[in-house]
């Protein structure tokens, strides 16, 4: 059985009302060589409590000011010792105590892959509906349509430093930008039929007022990685796909 470090980050503020049970969802897995990191943005709610009643399954705990989501990202990236990383947010949980363990098994077997991702369960808690996002094998057609299920994303921690971090200049579609550039350079995907993370509706990606941000940031990481040419390729089979259905 494959036994490398893996190195859970989970970046919160004031996520005194959900991030408990980010917590046990990651105590409660049978794979073991885990290390938990989390970075708090300095929280003023009951989050730093929590985080203290915890304090025997956190390896690496800091709480202090940061710049944003990606700077704290950043920090756990640098922090993390482990071999492979999966980064949590606050907001989301682990979909069973074998997640890990069937996504490291999978991993086992393949060599030269740079990023694992499966698939994600989007919970809306409001009105008790979920929608199961499966994404298939990457290609450039998806990352222009779409992206990858950044809590379902287990990244080989060399990636980092072959191609650097976050950019911390994104307030919220970093994650967006790090796939299209990591695809740009050729790193190699691999997309593992599993189910991993539930991602619950209501967080900063989800609120309306940054939808606009959203929309914003994705274009300028199109306009930067890819050419004129090639977004109006990639436009025209998005739409021959809607129109068919292919």
């Amino acid at each position: 059985m494959i036994n490398k470090k893996l190195s859970i980050i989970t970046v919160c503020y004031n996520a005194g009302q959900t991030i408990e049970r980010t917590i046990k969802s990651v105590i409660a897995q049978t794979y073991k060589n885990i290390e938990y990191v989390i970075i708090d943005g300095q929280s003023t709610d009951t989050t730093l409590d929590l985080l203290e009643s915890y304090k025997n399954n956190i390896a690496v705990k800091v709480s202090e000011k940061d710049k944003g989501i990606y700077d704290a990202m950043n920090k756990g990236i640098s922090l993390a010792t482990g071999a492979y990383i999966l980064l949590l947010n606050a907001d989301d949980y682990l979909f069973s105590p074998n997640a890990i363990e069937n996504m490291m098994t999978a991993i086992e077997s393949q060599n030269d892959e740079d990023i694992f991702y499966g698939n994600l369960l989007m919970f809306d808690e409001k009105t008790g509906t979920a929608k199961l996002w499966k994404p298939g094998p990457i290609s450039g057609k998806l990352l222009y349509s779409s992206s990858l299920p950044h809590p379902s994303t287990i990244y080989k921690r060399a990636i980092f430093e072959q191609i650097n971090k976050f950019d911390d200049t994104y307030k919220i579609a970093a994650d967006y930008e790090f796939y299209v550039r990591a695809f740009s350079f050729r790193a190699n995907f691999k997309y593992l039929d599993q189910l991993v993370s539930v991602f619950s509706y209501g967080g900063v990606s989800t609120s309306g007022e940054y939808k606009k941000l959203t929309n914003d940031e994705r274009q300028r990481t199109l306009l930067k990685y890819f050419t004129d040419t090639q977004r109006l390729m990639l436009r025209i089979r998005v739409r021959i796909k809607k129109l068919f259905n292919i």
